[in-house]
């Protein structure tokens, strides 16, 4: 199951309801006008593999929670607002082999788990 919704103009946030659908592998939101935080909730989607948030208007941190997406193969959400650091946990993405965060307001460095992540390609 993949939703793509890249490039229509959508606005505000993202409705919870699309955190329900479990079997999600795709989530494709890419060029839109969507704001707000990522909640927690993120994370419950366990099956997702692609995960394109780019340009949009997504502040506030990734939670630390965000590891539980050990599916995840691509994450991309550059050109954002978000800000703080890079949980932990992102050493639990194992399969990750495509992160692109650059143009948000991250700070400090990079988690030392992130560099045994022996499959991350493009950084």
């Amino acid at each position: 199951m993949f939703s793509e919704s890249e490039r229509n103009n959508l606005s505000g946030r993202v409705p919870h309801e699309i955190y329900g659908l479990h079997r999600l592998r795709t989530l494709d939101l890419k060029e839109n006008f969507l704001s707000g935080t990522l909640p927690p909730t993120l994370a419950m989607l366990s099956e997702l593999e692609y995960l394109e948030l780019s340009q949009n208007n997504f502040s506030g941190s990734l939670l630390e929670n965000f590891g539980d997406l050990s599916s995840l193969r691509r994450f991309r959400a550059e050109k954002n607002s978000l800000t703080g650091t890079l949980p932990k946990s992102f050493g639990n993405l194992v399969l990750l082999k495509d992160l692109k965060l650059d143009s948000n307001g991250f700070v400090g460095s990079v988690p030392e788990q992130v560099s045994s992540m022996k499959g991350l390609s493009k950084f």
